[in-house]
């Protein structure tokens, strides 16, 4: 505070500014970008394109469009406006290309969701549908169907768990590649690594519990018979 600088562009060489106030880093254009270094200076000693109004308004900002600048109008009657519109306009025109993007990648990301649920169920139903021989054998030696029913959720739980052990890792390692064009969001979000989990969980467990409580259901002789 109080100290002198220069600016380099300016073409009087010989003119100096003091430093009246410091402000936080403020990022005015891109979202992705680091803050950078700005010198707001009174609009009287800079010549400017014109000045720029903001108006704050409980309501509808274009209704009060018209009001703002006719009363501007009626103060200095050579002003002319260009490019009225709100402040949420001009930020939802500013980052349409980042929310197309995210558009896009969540719907990928969806169908990407629902055809590894779909994979997911028809290979589990299947290997579980394979194993009726030996759910045959285990009735025959005495298990009970819920004993069963309960070793197949198990041993398909734990395929579904190693599985999604191993995509949580590759998914940890491969999110950093999206953080640039993440906006207040960590690429490692925990609804995310514990949402799409437990998800592959609850199909798997549909998965294995259909086929599994049929299985069980089947004669013992018939089962040791079918091929």
């Amino acid at each position: 505070m109080g100290q002198c600088l220069q600016d380099q562009d300016t073409a009087r060489p010989d003119e100096w500014r003091t430093v009246v106030g410091v402000s936080a880093p403020v990022l005015h254009h891109e979202l992705d970008a680091q803050p950078g270094f700005d010198i707001y200076m009174p609009a009287t000693q800079v010549l400017t394109a014109g000045p720029y109004f903001v108006v704050r308004t409980a309501g509808d900002p274009m209704a009060l469009a018209q009001c703002a600048t006719a009363l501007v109008g009626a103060i200095d009657p050579n002003q002319s406006f260009l490019d009225v519109t709100s402040y949420d306009a001009r930020f939802a025109n500013r980052i349409w290309q980042r929310r197309l993007a995210g558009v896009l990648f969540g719907a990928f990301a969806a169908l990407a969701i629902v055809l590894a649920a779909v994979g997911l169920y028809g290979v589990l139903s299947y290997v579980i549908g394979q194993q009726t021989r030996e759910m045959g054998v285990r009735l025959a030696l005495g298990s009970t169907e819920g004993g069963v029913v309960r070793h197949v959720l198990g041993r398909g739980l734990a395929m579904a768990g190693a599985g999604a052990a191993v995509g949580l890792v590759l998914a940890a390692a491969l999110a950093q590649v999206m953080a640039s064009v993440l906006f207040e969001v960590s690429p490692v979000d925990p609804l995310t690594f514990i949402g799409v989990p437990v998800a592959r969980l609850a199909v798997a467990t549909a998965a294995c519990y259909g086929p599994a409580r049929r299985a069980s259901r089947v004669d013992p002789v018939v089962a040791l018979r079918s091929e």
